[in-house]
């Protein structure tokens, strides 16, 4: 749509300089609270505020319907719809987005180039696709600019929603997307064009955003884009949480844990054994009212109790303990919000597990959180189980920010939780472990001194960025009593006569005599992730299935796993016979 516009105030209005954006991910960030600015739905938020959700419609993974952003943003948008000409209002195409459709995105993108530049290496590729497309950052300190709700791409449309004629569709990818494109134009359509993008540019800034010059329709505020924009000394936007979480839990947790831990789900009301002060019980997490059938299914149960994370939206930090610089705590709503961004940022995920877990009466068993200073940068999620009323700890998801780990904070995190079992009187922590990941078995059995006796294939139906295979786990065992430990941990400080199980076919024709050493690799992670290598990666999963399967297999087997040893460079899962460990 082209309409005749004034020049009388435009011509007072120019283009801003081409800026530079290297650098912009190094910009520090001082977020506010996202409690105190939270995403809000724009769909109607204003009345000269219309939305048209592209991606959604495009059916990108990730995308909903109601368009979100910042309450901030929100507001300076209506404040930039309302300088507009009466006839007109602003169109929202795409502002806040999750971290799964930032990947589905990039990987449109990426996808495109690699056609045009078959030739280029993949940082030239990343580099070209970057221009136009953010890559999903797993980086709480540099996030993508529409993950934190302060990226807005908009036009200009009239009273029934038709867009401006601006010379370019949405998301053109070329030359003419840049903002100034029409700037010199001489013939009535260019000189209108570049009128409709000066108009927009015009309300846009004054309301107090700025433009990124390549695309004429994208918009920043609050976020690193918009720092380095507007030479601001630092960011106030990290990443936002999706307010379209609908599970009240992980569904992988509701497939597998949940029955595993001896829960039940009714419905939209999901029923989590409880232990605490001796007393054994029952928490019902729901958003709902509550069903009658867990008194039955519980006859053990002394207690049930529900909790309606609805109803507690705050909640404050107790201190622990500080080992330095590094602070253990129960976290804060704010800070329980930071531990479900991480999640969601490492994972590539958006189904993570939800800030009110972390509540104090939340029917999570372990719920801790690692700072230093002002900054969440790990947490530790944990269970109660039970089976037939006999009840031990499920510790279920730990992490620690990438810029912090080899730091020692993943094993503060569970001395705590250990510490915190062993007063409550459970004497066993289990969790479940991918067998392949290095520097998981490195702080599992040689720093923690847990155990494994039990394997299983493809135990969790998900991939995300770090399983792209099927994702198989180790059960691990963990006494709460630190002597039980010590013994574990001095049981397996020697290997005796080792039957060695090497890559790439991981067999040994000789049946094993004494311990056994299964070799895993340096870098499951990377090995994974590596295009060219997802056949390979598929085959070591096949064959270290087997392996597990026959040697360790779904109930207690032949052999529990209970130390890594390096040789040469390569690195191996020691496994000694259960007949020669104290039960």
């Amino acid at each position: 749509m082209l309409i005749e516009t004034s020049t009388s105030t435009l011509n007072q209005h120019t283009f801003p300089p081409h800026v530079n954006m290297a650098g912009w991910k190094e910009i520090p960030i001082q977020p506010v609270p996202e409690s105190e600015d939270p995403l809000v739905p724009l769909n109607q938020f204003h009345p000269r505020i219309k939305v048209d959700p592209q991606y959604y419609k495009l059916g990108i993974q990730g995308t909903s319907e109601t368009l979100y952003a910042r309450k901030s943003v929100a507001e300076r948008l209506v404040q930039a719809a309302e300088t507009l000409p009466e006839e007109l209002a602003l169109l929202i195409w795409d502002p806040y987005r999750t971290v799964e459709t930032q990947q589905n995105l990039y990987d449109k993108q990426y996808a495109i180039v690699l056609v045009q530049h078959p030739d280029w290496s993949p940082d030239q590729l990343s580099a070209e696709t970057q221009r136009y497309v953010s890559a999903p950052s797993t980086d709480l300190t540099k996030p993508s600019p529409h993950l934190t709700g302060g990226a807005i791409d908009l036009t200009i449309c009239d009273d029934s929603g038709v867009p401006l004629d601006m010379g370019t569709e949405f998301d053109h990818f070329g030359q003419e997307a840049a903002t100034d494109y029409f700037s010199q134009a001489t013939d009535p359509k260019g000189q209108n064009i570049n009128n409709h993008r000066l108009l927009l540019l015009q309300v846009m800034t004054a309301a107090g955003f700025t433009n990124y010059w390549e695309e004429w329709w994208h918009f920043d505020y609050g976020n690193q884009f918009w720092a380095r924009t507007g030479e601001h000394l630092h960011a106030i936007f990290d990443p936002a949480t999706s307010p379209e979480s609908t599970s009240l839990l992980p569904a992988h947790f509701l497939e597998t844990v949940v029955p595993k831990i001896g829960g039940r789900v009714y419905g939209s009301t999901i029923a989590l054994p409880q232990f605490k002060g001796g007393k054994k019980g029952v928490r019902l997490l729901s958003m709902a009212n509550l069903p009658h059938q867990p008194i039955v299914d519980f006859p053990w149960a002394e207690f049930i109790i529900p909790f309606t994370p609805l109803t507690s939206s705050n909640f404050s930090e107790t201190f622990i303990t500080q080992i330095d610089q590094v602070t253990i705590s129960h976290p804060s709503s704010s800070q329980a919000h930071a531990a479900e961004r991480i999640q969601n940022l490492i994972w590539g995920t958006t189904d993570a597990y939800p800030w009110y877990v972390y509540h104090p009466d939340s029917p999570a068993a372990t719920k801790l959180i690692a700072r230093i200073d002002g900054e969440v940068i790990g947490f530790l999620l944990g269970f109660w189980g039970q089976r037939n009323g006999n009840f031990w700890l499920e510790s279920q998801i730990i992490a620690v920010a990438p810029e912090y780990r080899k730091g020692g904070i993943a094993k503060l995190l569970k001395l705590q939780q250990q510490k915190e079992a062993f007063q409550e009187g459970v004497s066993s922590i289990h969790w479940t472990v991918d067998p392949l990941q290095r520097p998981n078995a490195y702080l599992n059995f040689n720093t923690l001194g847990a155990i494994s006796t039990k394997f299983a294939r493809s135990h969790y139906n998900f991939t995300n960025d770090l399983n792209k295979t099927p994702a198989s786990r180790l059960t691990i065992e963990w006494a709460s009593n630190p002597q039980i430990v010590e013994k574990t941990k001095y049981t397996f400080s020697k290997v005796v006569e080792p039957t060695y199980f090497r890559s790439p076919a991981w067999e040994n024709p000789n049946p094993p005599q004494g311990d056994i050493l299964i070799e895993i690799p340096a870098d499951w992670t990377v090995l994974q992730n590596k295009a060219d290598n997802q056949v390979h990666a598929l085959q070591i999963r096949s064959r270290t299935d087997r392996l597990f399967s026959r040697l360790i297999g779904e109930n207690s087997g032949q052999f529990t796993i209970g130390k890594i040893i390096e040789e040469e460079g390569r690195f191996f899962l020691v496994g000694k016979s259960s007949n020669q460990l104290t039960p």
